[in-house]
């Protein structure tokens, strides 16, 4: 178990009441958008739920704010530390600010370059010198253990409790058959799942990860957790796990229908349409849902959870072409 992580098995809907509650004020709940050019250019009708529009222009807001929160009720925090490619660790700088603890936020250093510049202004101090995909986890445990801080981790309970707010959310909408989520380590889709299941059990929810990094399906398809050999080289910043948790592969195999890839390709197309014809920034990880109906994955009428809209121009720039001439 990590440092400062809670003795609790795994979320209940009761826990994403709570969380509500503590939420109630500090986040958005944020808006379901819909392109008539859309639904003609995939034959289907598509909403999108808009989390770019989130604090922080993620959904990770949500699990950070309730973390911090929970922890306080228990008198637990004198700071915080985490290890984040990038939304996660700007959320908990933004929630660490709001109570007025200091926070440390490991980042590998090929991280997105906005995302990092963020994070240190929403009030974290980034630790990069020597971090990688591989060994950020382990870092942030070093970090937490010399400067008595509690270890935030992106599966822990109230985290997930927080993001399952957003099932609540999705569970209202009408008229709704198939839910599509990005997967990266599976906490957002872990917490989707539970609350959008307690409230809308006939709701399929799919969740959608790159084909380069599909550990979370390779651990389903195997029936026991499967980790990647290298990180994947994905755009899908955010989806870049070496494999799922135990929490997260439980709730996952448990809550959810089907886990399907997509290609890089598929997830430039879903971003070219949602910029263009939504009208809406998604970042690459955020598109991962939408490539799922672009490329065939997954069909019929859905809402598909676009989960931020932090993108690094500069890292886009590469996947042009020719000069003058980009996919975006």
């Amino acid at each position: 178990m990590k440092l400062g992580e809670t003795t609790r098995d795994d979320p209940t809907p009761e826990d994403i009441e709570a969380a509500e509650i503590r939420l109630r004020g500090l986040i958005h709940r944020t808006p379901v958008l819909e392109s008539r050019l859309i639904d003609q250019a995939v034959g289907s009708r598509v909403r999108f739920k808009c989390e770019m529009f989130q604090r922080g222009g993620s959904h990770k807001v949500r699990g950070a704010f309730n973390w911090i929160l929970a922890q306080q009720e228990q008198r637990l925090l004198t700071g915080a530390v985490t290890a984040s490619s990038g939304n996660h660790g700007a959320a908990l700088a933004i929630a660490s600010s709001y109570v007025g603890i200091p926070s440390v936020v490991i980042m590998p250093e090929d991280s997105n370059a906005s995302k990092r510049a963020a994070t240190v202004g929403y009030g974290a101090e980034v630790v990069s010198q020597g971090v990688n995909g591989s060994n950020r986890e382990t870092v942030a445990d070093e970090i937490a253990l010399e400067r008595g801080y509690r270890r935030n981790t992106a599966d822990a309970v109230d985290g997930i409790a927080g993001l399952g707010t957003l099932g609540f959310e999705i569970a209202g909408t009408e008229r709704l058959e198939v839910v599509c989520v990005p997967v990266g380590l599976g906490a957002l889709i872990s917490g989707v799942a539970i609350g959008l299941k307690s409230r809308a059990p006939n709701i399929r929810l799919i969740g959608v990860e790159p084909r380069l990094g599909d550990d979370m399906r390779r651990s389903i398809a195997a029936d026991k957790i499967v980790r990647l050999e290298r990180v994947p080289e994905t755009i899908a910043d955010g989806a870049r796990a070496l494999a799922p948790s135990e929490r997260t592969f439980s709730i996952v195999r448990r809550f959810v229908d089907d886990v399907v890839v997509v290609s890089d390709g598929d997830i430039l197309e879903a971003m070219r349409l949602i910029w263009t014809r939504l009208k809406v920034v998604a970042e690459p990880t955020a598109a991962l849902a939408f490539a799922a109906i672009v490329s065939g994955a997954v069909s019929g009428d859905a809402l598909c959870l676009l989960s931020g809209g932090n993108v690094d121009w500069e890292a886009m720039k590469p996947l042009e072409r020719e000069e003058g001439d980009s996919r975006l």
